[in-house]
């Protein structure tokens, strides 16, 4: 976009288009109260140091594990919006309960040591 910035009118339409730029940038940045996250390195869930950002997800947001990784249940049960599991990355439910309320992907493997492997709730939409 061409300025010329002899008058008031058209300092106007300059300031206007970097304050529309600003606002639909930032837009572009809202995850509206939802977050993606991605496991790290091996661990557990609970554990931040797990998760690339040192946070751990919520229920929700949206979580990877990722190839090479595995991430144990330990501690308490667990709350996501959507769960994805790379190839190569493992989910080990250990004996807690993992809850997913939206997406379940499994490319790479779920683990549970519960006998009757009652460790998965789903209430989403898709496996």
């Amino acid at each position: 976009m061409n300025f010329n910035i002899t008058n008031k009118m058209d300092l106007k339409k300059l300031i206007s288009f970097i304050y529309l730029l600003l606002i639909i940038s930032g837009f572009s940045n809202l995850s509206f109260g939802q977050t993606t996250f991605l496991s790290a390195t091996s661990g557990r869930w609970s554990d931040g140091t797990t998760w690339v950002g040192g946070a751990t997800p919520g229920a929700s947001d949206d979580a990877i594990i990722t190839e090479g990784t595995t991430v144990s249940l330990l501690g308490s049960n667990e709350t996501i919006r959507n769960l994805t599991i790379n190839a190569a990355g493992v989910l080990n439910g250990e004996n807690k309960i993992m809850t997913i309320n939206g997406k379940l992907i499994v490319n790479g493997i779920y683990t549970s040591k519960n006998a009757a492997a009652k460790d998965l709730e789903f209430n989403g939409d898709s496996i």
